[in-house]
């Protein structure tokens, strides 16, 4: 499930609060929505189901927070969760809610009083996948099953309407963000106006644990201001360094978070966005078997190619062969520095017979 809401009460609200300087508000924001979720399903009877239906039912056995001192798991009907039926057992609501709703920004004023300034719509649960049945190597996407796909997901959401708004924002991040790098997210503006604007931006990031979603530390970069021309178009960069994120914790330990609040001083016309930086990670691992066939009995030499992709210095490891009959620990007593590769060639005893599939990791 991509963009899972993970701390939900059971309502489809994900509510993010700004101060009037531009930056979030984190005693506040406590609702978070996960880049993906991971559950499990099985077939069961149920008759407490209208009609006694069986059905698919879903089963979180991620682990979660409490939501009002109750993990809550399951099982959940399928089809109970698509037609929006959550009176029917069990933790329907909260299911719910972690594949459906909106993500609404509001400012805080000094008295407490607070105005809205934007709603995504439709963020939440905007893709959900499986392995396909017809081919292995390839995946499904059944968000249809779960969902009401009348309204599509919008990651950019569409900004309150109101009349002095005369700037276009569009937040563009690159497809190749790596862990170790410095990221860089582009804020494109584009100003449909006859006059000059003025935008001040702002970005804070926020490093969270992946484990539990607690807040481990926040760091607000000053404000860029960018003039921008009748009728023009401008990118402005909102960097990054990679030690103001490194530093915490490797990269399945943490996750970083940004925060952008851009402001048109002539107009007061607002827009924000926040989201988690998602890492593409290349493979460790890369195998060689030159053997279509393998007869059980029959050495075979794999070949097992480790690459550090990190920016960083790794030191000694395992390498763990399961499959074929197979479960076989190797220890790496190494150390690799960025960017650098070795070989272990690895013969191979196989002692099942059938169709197997060989996992090295």
């Amino acid at each position: 499930i991509y963009n899972a809401a993970c701390q939900t009460d059971g309502t489809k609200n994900n509510d993010i609060h700004w101060d009037i300087k531009q930056r979030p508000l984190k005693q506040l924001n406590s609702d978070f929505i996960c880049a993906s979720h991971v559950w499990n399903e099985c077939w069961m009877r149920r008759y407490d189901l209208s009609n006694g239906e069986h059905d698919w039912q879903i089963i979180d056995s991620t682990p979660v927070l409490m939501c009002d001192g109750i993990r809550r798991t399951g099982p959940c009907s399928v089809s109970s969760l698509k037609n929006s039926e959550l009176s029917f057992r069990w933790d329907s609501p909260f299911v719910h809610s972690t594949i459906n709703g909106n993500k609404a920004h509001w400012i805080v004023y000094p008295d407490g009083n607070m105005e809205l300034l934007d709603v995504q719509e439709n963020i939440v649960g905007s893709k959900i996948i499986t392995r396909s049945l017809t081919n292995e190597f390839a995946i499904e996407d059944i968000t249809k099953n779960y969902k009401n796909l009348m309204k599509s997901s919008d990651r950019n959401g569409s900004l309150v309407k109101r009349p002095n708004n005369d700037v276009d924002f569009e937040l563009k991040l690159s497809d190749d963000m790596k862990f170790g790098d410095n990221l860089t997210l582009q804020l494109h503006a584009t100003n449909k106006s006859n006059e000059t604007r003025t935008i001040a931006t702002a970005l804070s990031l926020c490093i969270v644990s992946s484990g539990n979603q607690k807040l481990i530390s926040c760091y607000d970069q000053p404000i860029q201001l960018s003039n921008l021309g009748a009728g023009k178009n401008e990118n402005i960069p909102l960097k990054v360094r990679s030690e103001q994120y490194m530093t915490y914790g490797k990269s399945e330990n943490i996750i970083l978070k940004y925060y952008i609040h851009s402001r048109v001083k002539e107009t007061s016309q607002i827009f924000t966005r926040d989201d988690s930086v998602v890492f593409n990670k290349d493979d460790l691992v890369k195998l060689v078997l030159n053997e279509d066939v393998i007869e059980t009995g029959k050495p075979v030499l794999l070949e097992i190619q480790i690459t550090n992709t990190l920016q960083r210095r790794i030191n000694n490891g395992r390498i763990h062969i399961d499959g074929l009959g197979i479960n076989q620990v190797i220890p790496v007593n190494r150390a690799f520095t960025p960017k650098e590769s070795a070989t272990f060639n690895v013969k191979l005893n196989p002692t099942r017979v059938g169709v197997s599939r060989l996992y090295v990791t």
